[in-house]
């Protein structure tokens, strides 16, 4: 269940760090990059210390401080 959502589109992502990021809970919403699948959006996922990053376009990483990566599914994203 989703409760708080962040909206991310191409060109503003930057590279941004998300500190509170709790699983089940909160969501980050690539809507409007067109992803066809939840498995497109989980290959751009990678481990990185004890955080999880997505690159959803060159220059545009999202990293999600202390989340771990094995937790990270298609619960935690809209597409």
């Amino acid at each position: 269940m989703c409760i708080r959502d962040s909206v991310y589109g191409p060109g503003d992502a930057g590279n941004d760090i998300v500190m509170d990021f709790q699983d089940n809970f909160d969501a980050l919403d690539f809507a409007s990059y067109g992803f066809a699948s939840d498995a497109e959006v989980l290959s751009l996922a990678y481990q990185s210390g004890s955080d999880t990053g997505i690159t959803l376009e060159s220059g545009s990483d999202i990293i999600l401080a202390g989340f771990d990566y094995s937790q990270f599914d298609a619960e935690d994203f809209l597409i």
